[in-house]
């Protein structure tokens, strides 16, 4: 009876290929030192993300408050860009809009510079709207324009201040701010603060603050005629007031821009409220699918990017993996162990 005593109380553990007896004292303290080393390791686990976590918002509390702005080194006479996306409609300034039934359009955005003097650029900006099917004018008179395929074209020239981003008319007024370009290498959590004319309005519309934030610093940005490339995407905010029903009212807008990581020159933008549209009295472009991104240019982006993947996003995927292989690796053992302790109580009784 004393060895069948014995074998009731008797756990066994693998070393190896090999079934070892122990006492159920031994079998619980192996036990106990296996859930304390899981315990430690996921505890170690949750200590590093902590810590990343608040090294992040350390970094982005601490970030770059202002940015200085200077004329692009790309930037010369001749040096140009486009930017194209499916359109359903025209938002225009005064609240009516330029629609199309029974068929698709294409909006395009092209600015060109012609000259530069004196740290201020000249351009020439043209906006195209155009497609097949029948057009109208959607407002407090609605009615239908043609049908077929139409174009419609808005172009002016204008100057920009290459030291401080500010749209002027050819005339030397202060339009706003000017968002094609950006100084490159914005980090994530730069904050800008740019020029507005709160005397300005366009038509029933005035723009009274504009400001920005750098969101990310690694997007790749595809589906761009150069290929693939590295930006940093800036979520502009964009306070402003509209008189509707001779009332005046409050809003905020926000809008996002996606610029190249090497030249600063925006590859993908919304174009809301921009006031490069807003010059042609229009609010909004009622872009399909993707945002406007750019089709044409003659600026060297430089060679094609890849998905980023940092450092820490690599230790963090094997500290992971790590974990998750030792608690399986871990939890069939203990279930064979049991398995084969089961087999054996069978056996003895």
């Amino acid at each position: 009876m004393g060895g069948y005593e014995r074998e009731k109380n008797m756990n066994f553990c693998i070393i190896g290929n090999n079934i070892v007896g122990t006492t159920r004292r031994e079998a619980l303290i192996g036990m106990c030192a296996v859930n304390k080393f899981l315990l430690g390791f996921l505890l170690i686990f949750l200590v590093f993300n902590c810590i990343l976590a608040s090294s992040a918002m350390f970094t982005q509390f601490f970030a770059v408050g202002s940015v200085v702005f200077e004329a692009p080194l790309w930037l010369e006479e001749g040096k140009y860009a486009k930017y194209m996306c499916k359109s359903s409609s025209v938002e225009l300034t005064n609240f009516s809009s330029l629609g199309i039934d029974d068929g698709e359009a294409t909006a395009i955005f092209y600015w060109e510079c012609l000259s530069i003097e004196d740290n201020v650029a000249r351009l020439n900006v043209t906006f195209l709207w155009s497609g097949n099917g029948t057009f109208k004018l959607v407002g407090a008179y609605d009615h239908v324009i043609g049908t077929g395929f139409k174009v419609f074209k808005w172009s002016k020239h204008v100057y920009v201040d290459l030291q401080k981003n500010i749209l002027m008319s050819l005339n030397g007024t202060l339009i706003g701010p000017f968002l094609m370009w950006l100084p490159p290498r914005l980090e994530k959590g730069t904050t800008l603060e740019m020029y507005v004319n709160t005397d300005r309005w366009f038509e029933c519309y005035n723009i009274n603050d504009f400001n920005g934030e750098v969101v990310s610093d690694n997007r790749v940005v595809g589906k761009i005629v150069n290929g693939p490339q590295r930006s940093f995407v800036v979520e502009w905010e964009i306070n402003y007031k509209y008189i509707v029903a001779n009332r005046t009212k409050n809003s905020v807008y926000s809008s996002l821009y996606l610029y190249d990581w090497d030249t600063g020159v925006a590859l993908s933008c919304s174009m809301e409220l921009d006031p490069l549209l807003m010059i042609f009295g229009i609010r909004e472009i009622g872009i399909q699918g993707l945002l406007p991104r750019i089709s044409e240019t003659n600026i060297d982006m430089g060679p094609r990017s890849f998905p980023i993947v940092s450092w820490l996003e690599i230790f963090l995927a094997v500290l992971f993996t790590v974990f998750v292989a030792t608690f399986a690796v871990i939890y069939y053992r203990r279930r064979k162990i049991r398995r084969l302790m089961r087999k054996r109580l069978r056996k003895t009784t």
